[in-house]
């Protein structure tokens, strides 16, 4: 089976989206979710260059989606389409799936693929706020945004919030070699 026919089978997987239930991670919960040898649901990928973020987007929210990659925070979203959130986790190597988050500075690109088309976005705003500013994940009339969330610290006190508006749809079939090239293992 081809990625993009395993992609959209795997956006109709049944799964879960509860912030509630997501742990904080340990080093007995990496090793065994490593062995657990579960077969994720990725329906895309994301990539911002700049802060050299380049992950699978899995769908729903469960500890071992966002040990692994970003998951999807609600059942409904489609990607490039009115507000797109992911998630994932913030780790004490900086490299690491959204810890580099903070670093990201407002105009950069952020891209993401279904593997049917590539979604260009630039970032509008990098803040720091309250677990409960659920609002963050809000809809914006009229507006096609991504956001991306972690945590502040590894104490999960607070929330990195990435928001991009969507620049560019281009079919992935007609993807011009240079924006291709942001989705190679670098």
């Amino acid at each position: 089976m081809s990625h993009a026919k395993k992609i959209i089978q795997n956006q109709k997987v049944t799964t879960t989206f509860d912030f509630d239930q997501v742990q904080s991670i340990s080093a007995q919960k990496v090793v065994a979710d490593q062995f657990s040898n579960k077969q994720l649901p990725v329906i895309g990928y994301i990539v911002i260059p700049s802060v050299h973020i380049q992950l699978p987007i899995f769908k729903g929210l469960s500890n071992e989606v966002l040990l692994y990659g970003a998951g999807t925070t609600s059942p409904t979203q489609v990607m490039g389409k009115r507000n797109y959130g992911l998630a994932s986790h913030r780790m004490f190597d900086e490299s690491l799936l959204f810890t580099p988050l903070d670093h990201v500075k407002v105009g950069e690109k952020i891209y993401l693929t279904d593997l049917a088309n590539v979604y260009i976005y630039e970032s509008i705003s990098n803040e720091k706020v309250s677990p409960n500013r659920v609002d963050v994940l809000d809809e914006v009339p009229d507006t096609t945004l991504v956001r991306l969330i972690t945590c502040g610290e590894m104490s999960g006190e607070t929330r990195w919030v990435v928001q991009g508006k969507l620049i560019q749809t281009i079919a992935y079939n007609q993807a011009s070699a240079k924006v291709l090239a942001v989705f190679q293992r670098s």
